[in-house]
């Protein structure tokens, strides 16, 4: 699955830059370009996620009276939503950069913060949309996983394509007093 969201990002960028897209042409040749390099990072991630979660159910039900402990499953919690945040930016910069893993990673966890208005708004997208999913069961079954992916990486993209174009493809122009080179990321 990670390949094909890179390759369904590469294609929502460029609908949404307005270049040219030939719809299967450009999936497939990224797909074929970014497999390798996208199933590692990609089962990183969702290692990630899975293992917060995991922690935040086993703080959780260890937790009973102790507060501590319900305070550290709250955090682990945290944390799987600023890896899934993070993962928004992951997939786009696959598609649009030749960067390290380690840069592409560190990119990505810093504009999980810096955006972090738009990453709730995606949250929110993804935890409706599998709320949805799951509701209708089992008549979501048929058509409901191409519609739910696509939604999302639709919704996510486009939310943070805008913040990848501002921190990480910036162009060099002339910088003004308040730009400093130190905030931009990675490139």
């Amino acid at each position: 699955i990670p390949a094909s969201l890179v390759a369904g990002s590469a294609v929502y960028l460029r609908i949404f830059r307005g270049d040219p897209c030939p719809v299967r042409e450009t999936y497939f040749t990224v797909f074929k370009r970014e497999f390798k390099r996208s199933l590692g990072i990609g089962l990183g991630i969702q290692l990630a996620i899975l293992l917060s979660l995991y922690v935040a159910v086993v703080y959780y039900r260890m937790g009973g009276e102790n507060v501590f402990l319900l305070i550290a499953a709250v955090v682990c919690i945290s944390l799987s939503l600023i890896w899934l945040a993070a993962s928004f930016y992951i997939w786009i910069m696959l598609a649009l950069v030749d960067l390290p893993v380690r840069d592409i990673f560190r990119n990505s966890l810093q504009l999980a913060f810096l955006r972090a208005p738009q990453n709730i708004i995606g949250v929110f997208v993804i935890l409706l949309v599998g709320y949805l999913y799951v509701r209708n069961l089992p008549l979501s079954l048929s058509a409901a996983p191409f519609f739910s992916v696509g939604l999302t990486l639709f919704t996510t993209t486009y939310l943070a394509y805008s913040g990848i174009e501002k921190f990480v493809l910036r162009e060099e122009k002339s910088k003004t007093d308040d730009d400093h080179e130190s905030f931009y990321l990675q490139r």
